[in-house]
């Protein structure tokens, strides 16, 4: 069984990250390329920087007006997150892990967003998921039954689907507006 992972500010980070990827992934073809498998049998690889491949890599980010590189390891790169959304409060958490890019041979490269997720938040999401689905709780009891990090993790990954639907309504929104003007 894994070890309960707490709520505190990096889980629900990684919660949100991967929520809304993979909400833009079941929207947007192109995002179905960030597979593992289409990555290397297509030659993406050479285009991302991804922890999956390295354990370290080498990144460039910018806070504020100071440009900041080093080599970092994947708990590093959510230090750097925390240090972003310091200085851009309010900012959403897939705006700052895009602000941060692999500079592996001298380029600058995406992060791979696969490859800096703990597989345990893609579970607590993919569990959410079927719990809405199937309107049942993940274990047996009421909802006071639940384990406290478990019904946080699924109030997160609901924020986080309810921000990215009203963006998603907003930028419809938008567009109308414009066809009609």
């Amino acid at each position: 069984m894994h070890e309960c992972p707490g709520v505190g500010r990096r889980h629900k980070k990684k919660l949100a990250f991967l929520t809304w990827f993979s909400l833009k992934k079941q929207e947007n073809k192109q995002l179905k390329l960030w597979d593992c498998d289409v990555c290397h049998a297509q030659g993406y690889r050479e285009q991302r920087a991804c922890f999956l491949e390295n354990s370290e890599l080498p990144v460039t980010y910018k806070c504020g007006r100071e440009t900041n590189e080093g080599i970092i390891n994947v708990d590093e790169l959510w230090d750097i997150v925390d240090t972003l959304q310091d200085a851009n409060p309010g900012a959403p958490i897939y705006a700052l892990v895009g602000l941060i890019r692999g500079t592996e041979g001298g380029c600058l490269r995406e992060l791979c967003p696969v490859s800096i997720v703990d597989p345990f938040i893609d579970t607590l999401i993919t569990m959410e998921a079927l719990c809405e689905v199937y309107h049942a709780l993940p274990l047996s009891g009421g909802l006071l039954d639940q384990p406290s990090y478990l019904m946080e993790s699924f109030s997160t990954i609901r924020a986080t689907r309810n921000f990215y639907d009203e963006e998603k309504a907003r930028k419809l929104n938008g567009k109308n507006n414009t066809k009609k003007a």
